[in-house]
């Protein structure tokens, strides 16, 4: 016999362009990042909630956001952040990558916040171009303007983009700093 099954589906909330999905909410000074209500399936791939289904939980936002962390915090736990140093040893740099369309979504994972705080500060720079792909900078001596083009590319390129916009996570969350495309 195997080991217990998942859940069918979990709650998640994705990070995704707010074009496309049924229901979404900008990130605050976003102009095209958004939240999104989602659910993982079993296959590990994850359906977007419809208007009704969304409205049929009766949670809202919030309680939807604090339903979300637990995928988010069980997906950061099986990741590894690639952690760049400069030559006294402090951390200036990190990139996380995954194989969940879940990844993206860890930065809403307490956790998340919490490591890379401790080792860059209160405020981060924090560029995800697809579901599986976020690079991570302290704020405001990080040398993530360099990225851009790459960030454009990635994004441009990828199967599930998430974003071109520079996002800024603090104990205040998730919001918009800018983008790296000229609209």
């Amino acid at each position: 016999m195997s080991g217990p099954v998942r859940a069918l589906e979990e709650v998640c909330l994705l990070i995704e362009p707010k074009d496309g999905p049924p229901v979404s909410r900008l990130l605050k000074g976003a102009k095209m990042t958004a939240f999104v209500p989602g659910r993982e399936t079993r296959l590990g791939s994850v359906r977007y909630y419809t208007k009704a289904e969304f409205d049929a939980l009766g949670y809202g936002w919030a309680g939807f956001t604090r339903r979300a962390e637990a995928a988010a915090t069980r997906v950061w736990a099986t990741l590894k952040p690639e952690m760049s140093k400069d030559a006294r040893g402090n951390v200036i740099s990190a990139v996380v990558r995954g194989q969940s369309h879940l990844t993206a979504g860890t930065v809403l994972a307490p956790a998340f916040y919490e490591m890379f705080r401790t080792a860059m500060g209160d405020d981060l720079v924090v560029l995800i171009p697809d579901r599986f792909t976020i690079y991570v900078f302290p704020r405001p001596m990080g040398d993530y303007k360099a990225l851009g083009p790459k960030i454009l590319e990635a994004y441009a390129e990828a199967s599930y983009p998430v974003s071109y916009e520079v996002l800024l996570l603090n104990k205040e969350g998730l919001s918009a700093l800018g983008s790296f495309r000229t609209e």
